[in-house]
């Protein structure tokens, strides 16, 4: 009767580990075809169920990364515009602040998902998956793991001294603009009434300050 009883367990494991398999091929999918959308939704939804799932937390890592990547050329160029033209706009200010502020968002989550990834990141998988060509590229010893990690902790020092530029950045566009005044703010915003900034007054201050 134990016996049965085993491999009943064991059929049952098989068939619970082949369903998470099929679901997670599907999320793949949609990620290849660039349906973030879609994908990051039922990505998150797998992880709570298979929060140990490599690849998983590999492809969200991978999805604000390129999404962070878009932000930084953005926030780059409004920094070189602001640095070169000794912009004292204010608009030009926070919409600098706000890019800062997805920049910081999709990096730090980024980051995140790439601990995660190098956290879960084992021999056993590497032997058993070829999904991610990259890894081959980087490690010509498919089965070392630490190599793998290695590569993934690369990436992550990269977001984090890009954010520490950029933060030092704003920094000295802070030093251009600290001659603002809630004066200033309030005629800004009589020229553009529907800015969101605009219904707070004293938010122009925080945002000044908040580099400092």
């Amino acid at each position: 009767m134990k016996k049965y009883l085993l491999l009943f367990i064991f059929g049952l494991s098989c068939i619970v580990a082949k369903t998470q398999t099929e679901k997670f091929n599907d999320i793949y999918k949609l990620c290849q075809a660039g349906n973030y959308n879609e994908a990051v939704l039922k990505l998150y939804s797998f992880i709570k169920a298979n929060p140990s799932h490599i690849p998983a937390n590999y492809e969200l890592a991978k999805y604000y990364k390129k999404v962070y990547d878009q932000i930084k050329g953005e926030a780059n160029a409004k920094v070189d515009y602001i640095l070169q033209n000794h912009s004292k706009d204010i608009k030009d200010l926070l919409e600098c602040n706000n890019l800062y502020e997805k920049f910081t968002m999709y990096g730090d989550s980024s980051i995140y998902f790439y601990k995660k990834t190098s956290e879960f990141m084992n021999e056993t998988y590497l032997l058993s998956n070829f999904r991610y060509k990259e890894f081959q590229i980087t490690c010509s010893n498919m089965t070392s793991d630490v190599c793998v990690k290695n590569y993934l902790n690369t990436i992550i020092q990269m977001i984090q001294d890009a954010q520490m530029k950029n933060k030092n950045d704003l920094k000295m566009i802070k030093e251009t603009c600290s001659d603002y005044d809630k004066n200033a703010f309030e005629n800004y915003c009589q020229q553009t009434i529907t800015d969101q900034y605009c219904s707070d007054p004293l938010l122009l201050r925080q945002i000044l300050t908040k580099f400092g």
